[in-house]
């Protein structure tokens, strides 16, 4: 038996092929984003929370995997940094290999090899032994060994115990079991090539371990007629989420797994849409796979495709992701300072941007095409990309993982796209018109210039009377059919009939000019955030110092004031904890602060806040800012209307020296004072 578990390292290294594990692989992807450009190793380590040492390990690595994929010399190496020099063909070749080369070629971390397990568990209703461990994912013994105390402690947050007689076993309801299996699958999906994207080592095991490969073909048909039919309109995200749902649920019904009860909460069985939609997938599952489900297991379905959003569009407030929102919100902020313009009042590029952001998928690999324009997008707007690049990181904190270069591009098109809208309400160029030839020609080509370009036209001139039209100073560009006897900057010289290269000068002169005029102006004051309710924080709505046994614990603590003043209903919280189940904790937002929320729709009543801080700082399992030792629990029913005040709360606990003064005071007044005193108050301005 000892003799059939595999060492993965020991069978590579005898069949001579490289690997990359995941960290590898992150720093191939930080690295290639950025051809051309210097990179210290002390920064390459901060990005990717490694050593400097770690980092240069990975530069032999790489360039090893680089040789011996064909792909030639990518890195130049120097003593405190590197340059990546590769090409786009040299590029795609490195990630044609690491795709391509299967399971061997691809070293699992710890926390894959722990998801790896733990789904195993879940799919198996006996005892898991582990030998099978070792044999399924090529691994020694005592690595499985010391993986399985991890993977304890992973379900002890469900509180539901692992048993290891003659192998690992769980004691667990079948709505538990697929409740923890959707949500230990949900952050790889996009690895799981059900829409023939790219398919990762992750993806194959979701599908192999719960055997959902004959499945995935019907069951995307299906979603697909009942989007159609109710005109359902999602991100490719949510709709993988959607599919992996179905799909796992039909695959327990057809091997026998059902549930006996389940009861919707309130806030969903009023949502009939939902059950419309349940029951339509329901009856096209039954005629195509021949499943046949309860009451109980159609509440189930409607609980899970409402948690996904797979529903009729909404209104925005009740369809966007509100920590999201936020975000970008803040992100746009920092961003619009630097560049001195104002974003956070543009509700389209808000909009936009959040659902733009919400269908990210991780690591996505840019066509060589769009890599061309990518390049030349960046050198034209390197202010602007300079911008996001400088803040991106909130971004990237919310996702979890890093933008490729592709993303960062799309976000960079949103902000140019966005700064247009403002140029075309806020400057319009005077532009002053010369031409030699004749007054008619010179009109003729004013008017192709007003229908080409949001300009006005200042004067039509002739040369003899342009010193004249210059002493007026009502011109910001002059464009000639002549060359004149100024700073090239002044001027654009075209032909009169304006062909397609001179369109593409005034561009760039129109460009440049709008480029000088936001620098010389002044960042715009953004108004004062109308206080659309009478109240926000309140003493009788903090909590403080009372014990808690878990994250869930001190969610449902924190929402009691509320739940007493008839802000919320209990179905809330259920979301919120559904919602951190599904996603994981990420609106702990801040080292030791969690923003807890929902949707609207989940169950607020009014707008509202509570505040928790426990008597021993709380796990919610988030990887860098555990444990949370403050909780803010907020209900939000108009987006548009209370992001100034939900924005202005989450920078006031991200300070750290308010913070301080917070988790110190000694009663409710002195907190609602501190927040009286830094513009969160309890009364209506």
């Amino acid at each position: 038996k000892g003799k059939s578990v595999y060492d993965r390292d020991e069978k590579l290294k005898k069949g001579g092929c490289l690997m990359m594990n995941k960290k590898q692989c992150d720093f191939f992807e930080e690295v290639s984003r950025r051809p051309g450009s210097y990179r210290t190793y002390e920064e390459l380590a901060s990005l990717l929370h490694v050593s400097t040492r770690s980092i240069r390990n990975y530069c032999a690595v790489l360039s090893d995997y680089a040789a011996e994929t064909g792909a030639g010399v990518i890195l130049n190496l120097q003593p405190s940094g590197l340059i990546f020099v590769g090409s786009r063909e040299q590029i795609q070749c490195i990630q044609s290999g690491i795709r391509g080369g299967g399971f061997y070629s691809y070293r699992l971390s710890q926390k894959e090899r722990i998801l790896a397990v733990t789904l195993l568990l879940l799919s198996s209703e006996e005892p898991v032994t582990v030998t099978q461990i070792c044999e399924r994912l090529y691994v020694s013994r005592a690595t499985v060994l010391s993986d399985m105390e991890h993977t304890r402690e992973f379900f002890r947050q469900f509180a539901v115990p692992m048993h290891s007689t003659r192998g690992y076993r769980l004691e667990i309801s079948e709505s538990q079991r697929r409740d923890i299996a959707l949500t230990a699958a949900f952050p790889y999906l996009d690895g799981w090539g059900a829409l023939g994207d790219r398919t990762g080592i992750m993806g194959n095991l979701l599908t192999d371990i719960f055997q959902l490969s004959t499945l995935v073909e019907p069951v995307i048909r299906i979603l697909q007629e009942a989007e159609n039919q109710y005109g359902i309109s999602i991100s490719d995200r949510t709709f993988k989420q959607a599919v992996f749902t179905v799909c796992l649920i039909s695959r327990r019904l057809l091997d026998g797994h059902i549930l006996e009860q389940y009861s919707a909460g309130r806030t969903l069985a009023s949502n009939s849409s939902v059950q419309r939609i349940t029951r339509s997938i329901l009856l096209a599952l039954e005629s195509q796979l021949n499943l046949h489900a309860s009451e109980a297991e159609a509440a189930y379905l409607a609980q899970r495709l409402y948690d996904c959003r797979f529903d009729r569009p909404r209104d925005f407030e009740d369809s966007i992701d509100i920590h999201l929102y936020l975000e970008i919100h803040r992100f746009l902020s920092d961003v619009g300072k630097e560049l001195q313009c104002c974003f956070t009042e543009d509700q389209r590029l808000l909009i936009m941007l959040t659902r733009h952001i919400q269908g990210i998928q991780s690591h996505s690999a840019p066509t060589g095409d769009l890599l061309d324009f990518e390049q030349a997008l960046v050198s034209e707007n390197r202010g602007y990309y300079d911008a996001i690049m400088h803040h991106i990181g909130r971004i990237e904190d919310f996702l979890g993982h890093k933008c490729s270069h592709s993303e960062i591009c799309s976000i960079l098109l949103h902000v140019i796209s966005a700064v247009e809208r403002q140029n075309r309400t806020e400057f319009r160029p005077r532009v002053c018109v010369v031409c030699h030839i004749g007054i008619g020609t010179a009109y003729y080509l004013a008017d192709r210039l007003k229908e080409t370009f949001n300009l006005e036209i200042s004067n039509v001139t002739s040369i003899h009377r342009l010193n004249e039209v210059l002493e007026k100073g009502d011109s910001d560009l002059l464009v000639s059919t002549v060359p004149l006897k100024m700073e090239s900057d002044r001027y654009v010289r075209v032909s009169p009939n304006l062909g397609d290269p001179d369109i593409l000068a005034i561009q760039a002169a129109l460009a440049q000019l709008r480029k000088v005029r936001r620098a010389q102006r002044k960042p715009r004051q953004r108004p004062a955030a109308a206080h659309t309710l009478s109240s926000l924080i309140q003493p009788e709505h903090i909590v403080l110092n009372v014990p808690c046994t878990d994250w869930q614990d001190a969610l449902r603590i924190c929402g009691t004031p509320l739940l007493a003043d008839g802000a919320i209903v209990p179905e809330y919280i259920d979301a919120i904890i559904r919602s951190v189940q599904s996603n994981g904790p990420y609106f702990v937002f801040a080292p030791h602060v969690a923003l807890a929320h929902a949707a609207p729709t989940d169950g607020v009543k009014k707008f509202c806040c509570s505040i928790y801080r426990p008597e021993t700082p709380v796990v919610f399992r988030h990887p860098t800012n555990d444990p949370v030792a403050l909780l803010v629990l907020v209900g939000i029913t108009d987006v548009k209307a209370q992001i100034d005040r939900i924005s202005a709360l989450m920078n006031m606990l991200a300070n750290n020296a308010i913070l301080s003064r917070i988790l110190a005071a000694h009663d409710t007044d002195e907190i609602t004072a501190i927040f009286s005193e830094n513009g969160i108050t309890s009364k209506e301005d």
